[in-house]
Parts: C-alpha cells; sequence; structure tokens
C-alpha cells in the first residue's frame, strides 16, 4: 500500500512542511505501509520562473496521486496553501473513489471525501 503525503510546501516552515511527513512516514512504515512525500522528492534550486521544470514535478506529483492507495493532506491554519487545493480539486473531479484524508490541526474532526 502507498499513502501520498500532501499538504503545504512552499509557504511552510520545517515543522509544517516536513515534520509532520517524517512522523506519519515512520508510523506507517512500522505498519507496512509505504509514503510518497512531494516535499523531500526531488532536489532543485529554483522552480520558480522556470516552467519546464515546475511542469515536470507537478506531472511526477500527478502520477504519485493516481498511483497511490490513499492521500493524507495535513493543512495547518494561518499557513498558506495553493499546490495542495488543487491537487484536492484534480482528486474531486477525477478520482472521487479514492480515499483521501484531511487533516487540519486544532480542530477535532478529520474529513474524508
Amino acid at each position: 500500500m502507498l499513502v501520498y503525503l500532501g499538504g503545504a510546501i512552499d509557504y511552510a516552515t520545517g515543522a509544517e512542511r516536513v515534520a509532520w511527513r517524517e512522523e506519519a512516514g515512520r508510523e506507517l512504515m512500522d505498519v507496512g505501509i509505504s509514503t510518497y512525500n512531494p516535499s523531500t522528492a526531488f532536489a532543485y534550486d529554483n522552480v520558480e520562473g522556470n516552467i519546464s521544470t515546475a511542469k515536470a514535478l507537478k506531472t511526477i506529483n500527478d502520477v504519485a496521486m493516481v498511483e497511490c492507495d490513499a492521500l493524507i493532506f495535513y493543512l495547518p491554519k494561518k499557513v498558506n496553501t495553493v499546490g495542495s487545493i488543487v491537487e484536492l480539486t484534480f482528486l474531486a473531479h477525477n478520482y472521487k473513489d479514492k480515499p483521501v484524508f484531511i487533516v487540519i490541526p486544532d480542530i477535532t474532526q478529520v474529513a474524508h471525501i
């Protein structure tokens, strides 16, 4: 099983960008579930302004979302995110049966779309 770990990247701090993904990855790996982490999947210097690189990264992440078995999106309040909303819209329109879990810290309910 493969789980995509979506959420803020560009405007997120270390804890909001990487730490939660590392923790979730460890916990899921402990029960035999692999994860795809889009925040550390690539090393690049400057995607901004480089349209071909940005398109390539988006294509790779889109394929990962399609191929995974489930997705978890971590969306902390007060952290801007554009890519996560685009990804969620893509999934809602094209893959309605794929399990998507949205985690928003400090909210007691977890939404599943």
